[in-house]
């Protein structure tokens, strides 16, 4: 019972477990998108006003310095600075790579790259475009945390819950193994009956149905052994004097006969009270009955 609770458990609690690992995923990698694409939107906008006297002032050292001091971060992959005629001025890039996160995980959900876009203009001037793309490498890392802790925290619940269980099974099936105990003594002509019942409605059936029958069991063997045991008396005894009878008369002699004897010898008396016949003539059986009636103890036959 406890393996078979336990397997529609577990895959209760690992339907739950994934569908809310899903939801969660699923929530954060929107969330951390929304982040990223903000964040790159506002790097962009506060980096393209940094840029925007250097840019005027063809200053390339400067925009190569002030383009290295955020990229340099490393939130973001790319940022590329494009003049009017669309013609690439600074462009700073890597690959993208996770660190402290399995491959499989980062080909498993596909982030996206959000990227945020800013024109650099002075006064009604607009001298190029600024383009900062995010690196999702954090938002990877903080998605897999959140995997890890819901792992630990599935295995913390898993053997949790089975401890549990087993205690509380342990303990609601406790009354059974007294009927399983019952039922052995029961084979053994040993009609117990269990006084402990159980709180649970379908155990406590069990062990009342358990008990009723020992009893009906222990009434019907007493009955059974009584029956037997008065059988038994009258096959060896006379009724009216509780006597031997005949046959067991019988079967003594036979055995006394068929036994062999190193020595001594043996005497055989036969009584007869005469004309025994005239008094149930005379006075009738009821008062014949009556002197031979007297029981005789075993030790005077």
């Amino acid at each position: 019972l406890f393996r078979q609770i336990m397997l529609m458990v577990v895959p209760i609690f690992v339907l739950l477990f994934s569908g809310n690992f899903a939801l969660t995923v699923l929530e954060s990698r929107a969330y951390l998108k929304t982040q990223m694409q903000a964040h790159a939107q506002d790097t962009a906008t506060s980096l393209g006003l940094s840029m925007t006297t250097a840019l005027s002032e063809a200053d390339n050292a400067n925009l190569e310095l002030l383009t290295s001091a955020v990229f340099d971060r490393g939130y973001y992959s790319d940022i590329t600075l494009t003049d009017i005629n669309n013609n690439v001025l600074i462009k700073r890039g890597n690959s993208l790579q996770v660190d402290g996160t399995p491959r499989w995980f980062v080909d498993l959900l596909k982030l996206p790259n959000p990227q945020g876009r800013a024109e650099i203009t002075q006064g009604w001037q607009q001298l190029g475009v600024l383009t900062v793309r995010a690196h999702p490498g954090n938002a990877y890392r903080d998605l897999w945390r959140i995997t890890v802790n819901f792992s630990y925290l599935f295995i913390a619940i898993v053997i949790l819950s089975y401890g549990l269980l087993r205690f509380v099974i342990g303990f609601v099936m406790e009354p059974l193994r007294a009927v399983e105990a019952q039922a052995d003594e029961i084979c053994e002509r040993q009609f117990a009956i269990v006084d402990t019942v159980p709180k649970t409605r379908e155990l406590r059936r069990v062990v009342n149905a358990m008990n009723r029958m020992s009893k009906k069991l222990k009434k019907l063997f007493e009955s059974q052994v009584e029956l037997t045991e008065k059988l038994r008396i009258e096959a060896r005894e006379d009724a009216l004097t509780g006597l031997n009878n005949r046959k067991e008369f019988d079967s003594i002699v036979d055995t006394f006969l068929s036994t062999e004897h190193e020595s001594g010898s043996s005497v055989l008396m036969l009584l007869q009270i005469r004309d025994f016949a005239r008094i149930n003539d005379k006075l009738g059986y009821a008062a014949a009955d009556q002197p031979l009636s007297t029981r005789v103890s075993p030790r005077d036959q």
